[in-house]
């Protein structure tokens, strides 16, 4: 193939024009279109130079070599001069002295005292190649204007109460900006005259800006939204040889903060957060304060009941606690620890430092308790999912009164709880079965009617041939008698496909054949070989991608899923006058998603979900059951997959995609 610059073994279909032979024995060629080419006769290999290298034009008119090995060219945008031993371009136009910059094919020749001739539009064009001098003139460079939001502005002029330039642009070393003036420009020039057209350009902005920014010929730099800072602009220029003048023109740019960013506001905001400290403080000393009073006044309370309270405590069935707001177990009875599991209350006392976040399930469900305790101050049959010592889970049931401080802060809930887990569990298990009983009865009613549909319709159409084939029987009508056999045959054959998807589709779940590593490559083979007949009789151009994976999975249903989704694209690609199958894989973030893609018809995204459902046909005259779409959804699901359908309908083609989790690692494996 090409590179930059490009190089090839072998030929192309360019037209040619003039071939030159130099010194050293390699051809130079030129072409209509493809630029120059350097063509080695004893490597073989090929240079090729094109507009995009430094030509002025991809049409070479005329080659010649100077005494110095250097190569001439003329071509359709002027002529050119070639360093072979650089890849460097010189380009010369009528801003050169040129007549015209288009020159005739071949009209080129070397005089006997050097002199080059090149014929073109306007004549001749004749000189001596070791005559012609790059210009090595420099010029300095100035900066001409200085623009704010595209606005010039003068010396000595006010912008919002502001005088930016004192003194001419031209003279100035150092502007001042605020942080609102977003949108800067500036306006420079290269004091060569011989072709100002072409004096070329590069800026940077430091620090701003890590490297030069080589612009061509535009004499312009734009900066917008630049943070608050200094900065130094620097420009640089050349003359129309492509001679630098090392010496750049530089401006000082210095854009100041906001008043939030400056040192004195900072300084500010730091006091106004040391006093809203210091008073914070304060207060939550005088509640923390009052809060201990008011725990002393409740110790005083409840020293009288608890003789009482401790026979009950210790005998319970229930678990019977005391928590602090805080998540600490104050006290426990025996039956809480035997129910979360431990030996003895005192060892889950001294285990466990925060219920909410070592014994509920989730932690979530601790803050909605508290909000109902606050609320209500008794809270009564909470249940919620909490984890024993052995990190087993179990659901209890919790009932709990609050015990609140003069100020109404919690201070601690006292209750009980009892173990639910095999209500719970019972009543999980009777929600979920009678869900799944009610999606397969409604999908057992669709069924019954779809298959006792499509059975009796064939049924229907042998019982009345049937009597045609009789009468052709009695008339000794051969022809009418082999047309409705043929019908009633055809008739047997679709409740045979019928039954036999029917079946398959029972199999896909239960029936698992051992998994093995698959190339996806050669189940893709085998799959477009079923329907190979289809494919070439709709002349469908059929693309499948090279970097389709080895994977390890079950192969006749990953040869299922891609039957079934190319012969549904098959199936309704429509009168498209040039029909085209693509399959292939991408990368969408960690997960990668195979797709049979198709320019038929496509699917109005009404029907995206619909025509997964089994015996669902959006065209009733279509071929086929309605069952090959569900095969493949159901094939997707048991491998763990996603499958779905991006698609506009009305003509844009439909595109199939999944993906196969299990497929990637053998078992035991990880991702």
């Amino acid at each position: 193939g090409l590179h930059d610059p490009a190089v090839q073994r072998s030929g192309s279909d360019a037209i040619v024009f003039p071939i030159m032979e130099d010194r050293a024995g390699v051809l130079w060629i030129g072409t209509v279109g493809e630029g120059l080419r350097r063509f080695d006769t004893e490597t073989g290999e090929t240079v090729s130079y094109r507009q995009k290298d430094g030509l002025p034009n991809d049409v070479v008119n005329g080659i010649l070599e100077d005494g110095r090995g250097r190569i001439w060219m003329s071509t359709n945008g002027g002529l050119s001069r070639l360093d072979p031993h650089t890849g460097s371009f010189r380009n010369y136009t009528v801003l050169d002295g040129l007549p015209a910059n288009e020159f005739t094919g071949g009209a080129c020749l070397k005089g006997r005292d050097g002199t080059f001739y090149f014929g073109g539009i306007n004549g001749f064009t004749a000189f001596d190649p070791e005559a012609i001098r790059d210009n090595e003139h420099l010029a300095p460079i100035v900066i001409t204007d200085f623009k704010l939001f595209n606005s010039s502005v003068d010396p000595g002029r006010e912008v919002d109460g502001r005088i930016l330039l004192q003194k001419s642009i031209t003279e100035t070393t150092v502007i001042e900006l605020s942080y609102l003036d977003a949108v800067i420009s500036f306006e420079y020039a290269y004091l060569h005259f011989s072709s100002p057209g072409r004096n070329r350009y590069t800026h940077i902005l430091e620090p701003f800006e890590s490297s030069w920014n080589p612009v061509g010929t535009r004499r312009f730099a734009t900066y917008t939204s630049l943070p608050p800072g200094e900065y130094v602009f620097r420009v640089k220029g050349s003359n129309s040889d492509g001679i630098w003048n090392e010496q750049d023109r530089s401006l000082r740019i210095v854009v100041t903060p906001p008043f939030w960013e400056t040192l004195w506001f900072r300084l500010g905001l730091l006091l106004a957060v040391f006093v809203a400290v210091t008073v914070i403080y304060k207060t939550r000393t005088l509640t923390i304060r009052r809060r201990a009073e008011g725990l002393e006044r409740l110790n005083v309370r409840l020293a009288a009941s608890e003789e009482r309270y401790r026979s009950l405590y210790d005998n319970a069935i229930e678990g019977v606690f005391e928590v602090s707001a805080g998540g600490l177990i104050l006290s426990a009875n025996p039956a809480l620890a035997r129910i979360l599991g431990y030996e003895s209350a005192e060892e889950l006392v001294t285990s466990v430092r925060d219920i909410g976040t070592e014994l509920y399930e989730d932690s979530r469900a601790r803050g909605e308790f508290l909000d109902r305790l606050r609320r209500g101050r008794v809270v009564k049959g909470f249940e919620t999912e909490l984890r024993r010592k052995d990190q087993s889970r179990i659901w209890v049931a919790i009932s709990a009164r609050g015990v609140f401080d003069d100020d109404g802060e919690l201070l601690q809930l006292h209750g009980f709880l009892e173990d639910v887990s095999v209500r719970k569990h019972a009543q999980e298990d009777r929600e979920s079965l009678i869900e799944e009983l009610e999606a397969k009865n409604a999908e057992l009613e669709r069924f019954t009617y779809t298959v006792s549909h499509d059975l009796r319709t064939p049924l229907i159409t042998i019982q009345g041939f049937l009597g045609f084939i009789r009468q052709a029987a009695a008339t000794g009508d051969l022809e009418r008698l082999d047309g409705d056999a043929g019908r009633i045959s055809a008739a047997v054959l679709k409740m045979g496909t019928l039954l036999d998807e029917l079946l398959e589709l029972s199999r896909i779940g239960r029936v698992v054949n051992p998994p093995e590593e698959v190339s996806l490559a050669d189940v893709v083979q085998e799959a477009t070989e079923i329907i190979v007949g289809r494919l070439l009789e709709r002349g469908i151009e059929l693309v499948i991608a090279d970097d389709l994976p080895v994977v390890y999975g079950d192969r006749t249903r990953l040869r299922e899923v891609f039957e079934n989704l190319i012969g549904n694209a098959v199936k309704f690609m429509g009168e498209q006058p040039h029909p085209r199958i693509e399959i292939g894989l991408k990368d969408e973030g960690a997960e990668r998603v195979f797709f049979v893609k198709d320019n038929g018809i496509g699917i109005d995204p009404r029907f995206h979900d619909r025509v997964f459902w089994l015996f669902e046909q959006l065209d009733p005259n279509s071929p086929g059951t309605g069952v090959g779409l569900a095969i493949v959804k159901r094939v997707v699901e048991v491998m763990a997959g996603r499958l779905w359908i991006e698609s506009e309908g009305g003509g844009s083609g439909s595109t199939f995609c999944f993906t196969l989790p299990e497929v990637w690692n053998r078992p035991g494996e990880e991702a």
